[in-house]
């Protein structure tokens, strides 16, 4: 063992498995340099620390988590318990081109209000919003119409039934509450139908 101090609290030794760097002493262990790596012998990266700069976490010498300036770049999936996002934020999601596609945003001065986006910038002309069960889609928002069935909704709600089970419209559960079909203004119509 090689020791250092009175009491001999840092050693440093091998014990014939493994090699240890061992502290017992008060206070913090310190290992100061301009640029620290930690990593494998044959020269891959585990964690490089630099002076002023960013700290990066390596896969298999991949780097997957880089600290910066205003936060943290991460490369692959992120798997969590839970996700918070400071309230005055957005969270933003982004196409490969690293444009804005998607966005969540508490509304300011709202309270407990938050609107989700697509395409913030407007800058697309086929923005919409897609909503998927399994592979396929359950419902779409696009150009302020809402469509159920439909990939192209044509009126402000756009239901297209497909397959058996119809399509069902019900009021339920609680005493005198109305169910209206209105339309509200003079020449609008309100067609039922069957077999065309």
């Amino acid at each position: 063992k090689a020791k250092f101090g009175t009491g001999n609290d840092l050693q440093i030794y091998h014990t014939g498995s493994h090699s240890f760097v061992d502290d017992a002493g008060t206070g913090n262990l310190y290992i100061r340099s301009n640029s620290i790596v930690l990593g494998k012998y044959t020269g891959e990266y585990g964690l490089s620390c630099t002076a002023d700069g960013s700290t990066d976490l390596y896969y298999d010498n991949a780097l997957k988590l880089a600290t910066t300036s205003s936060g943290v770049d991460i490369s692959g999936v992120v798997t969590a318990d839970g996700l918070t996002v400071q309230s005055n934020n957005n969270l933003d999601i982004l196409d490969a081109d690293n444009h804005v596609s998607g966005r969540l945003r508490n509304v300011s001065g709202g309270s407990n209000s938050l609107t989700i986006e697509a395409d913030p910038a407007n800058s697309a002309s086929d923005t919409f919003m897609s909503f998927k069960l399994d592979a396929s889609e359950a419902m779409r928002i696009s150009g302020g119409n809402v469509g159920i069935g439909s990939s192209s909704p044509s009126a402000r709600l756009h239901v297209n039934v497909t397959g058996d089970g119809g399509a069902k419209i019900s009021a339920s559960g609680q005493a005198n509450l109305d169910l209206n079909i209105t339309g509200t203004t003079d020449g609008c119509a309100i067609r039922f139908g069957d077999g065309g």
